[in-house]
């Protein structure tokens, strides 16, 4: 992969389906790269977009969480694939290396598909910041 492609995605709030190992289905996911400077930071920070809105309400209100760490992102015509009003759980960030990003670059089961608008990404990286799941240097990242 040239250098000029993994700078495509290495962008914060590029948007992108993808097949994360960590989840139980193997199929492609909406994921928002969350780092605020993700080129020179070593690890890259993922957050999952899901339609699963009563499920992620159900799981804050279970783990005691903020509300804003639920973020809601509109139907926006604009997004590929986006059909219906979405939803992003600050309190699960997924983390991969450089070298693990790359390589879900690399086996082609990762599109790019737009980034994500402005406001959106300040209410994810302030859901983050709210989150007591996250670590501290996740938080960092994100906010700096």
């Amino acid at each position: 992969m040239k250098e000029w492609e993994l700078n495509l995605f290495l962008r914060r709030g590029t948007m992108m389906k993808a097949v994360l190992p960590e989840l139980p289905n193997q199929e492609l996911h909406f994921l928002v790269v969350a780092n605020s400077e993700p080129r020179k930071d070593p690890t890259v920070y993922l957050v999952l977009v899901t339609s699963q809105g009563a499920t992620n309400r159900k799981l804050i209100e279970l783990w005691g969480a903020d509300p804003k760490t639920l973020v809601t992102i509109p139907n926006l015509p604009t997004f590929d694939g986006q059909t219906k009003e979405s939803y992003v759980n600050c309190n699960t960030v997924f983390q991969k290396t450089k070298a693990e990003f790359m390589e879900m670059l690399e086996r082609k089961r990762t599109v790019k598909c737009q980034d994500m608008p402005a406001a959106v990404m300040d209410q994810i990286a302030r859901g983050i910041v709210a989150s007591r799941r996250v670590p501290e240097a996740v938080k960092r990242a994100v906010t700096a």
